[in-house]
């Protein structure tokens, strides 16, 4: 308000808030609350509900009703009815996408497996901090100077075998190149970053 030609403001806090329908307000909130107000669905990159509430106290927020989660879109859904990611696209609950060799369906924001079939499937290493992907299409990182076994048949030792180790750089511990050993038929080969095939 102006008073003698001086601008003077008041706090004042918002008299009502309002809600999305699929939410309510929750009016007090203090730091020693250690209740979860607010769950979030899994994101991305995780397969766990979360809570969403954020460190700091407040006086007034919109949350999930009872039995509600929030979607990473800020709606609500019924609980256990959280969406699933897959490359780029967010579906419903209880969708079924095949992915590799794999039937998966959207269970509460995480794809399970449904079934597995027989198909083609690939797997490679790249990169100097090892990045591999599996048959599977599950991604590991590798630090260690170890030797790792990619691909291996069962049998009499006349079959077929894919094996990788890490190499040290001369100038320090840290692998920065791998050296590669397939085994096929009783012929042995050895691949080293930067040489010819042994």
């Amino acid at each position: 308000h102006c008073t003698q030609g001086k601008l003077r403001c008041e706090e004042r806090g918002c008299e009502k808030i309002v809600c999305p329908k699929d939410q309510m307000a929750v009016v007090t909130k203090n730091a020693s609350t250690v209740e979860c107000l607010n769950y979030k669905c899994p994101d991305k990159y995780s397969n766990q509900i979360t809570c969403a509430d954020d460190d700091s106290s407040y006086t007034k927020i919109c949350v999930c009703k009872k039995g509600y989660v929030m979607t990473q879109f800020g709606t609500c859904v019924q609980f256990p009815y959280c969406p699933c990611y897959h490359e780029g696209v967010w579906h419903k609950n209880g969708t079924d996408i095949t992915d590799k060799c794999f039937l998966k369906r959207c269970k509460n924001g995480v794809w399970t497996i449904i079934t597995k079939t027989k198909c083609q499937a690939t797997c490679f290493i790249t990169g100097s901090e090892t990045q591999v992907e599996t048959f599977d299409g599950t991604a590991y990182s590798f630090h260690a100077k170890s030797a790792y076994t990619l691909v291996k048949t069962q049998g009499d030792g006349q079959g077929f075998q894919i094996s990788f180790r890490n190499l040290a750089c001369a100038s320090n511990e840290r692998a920065c190149s791998h050296k590669v050993d397939i085994s096929f038929m009783g012929v042995h080969m050895e691949l080293v970053s930067g040489t010819g095939v042994i």
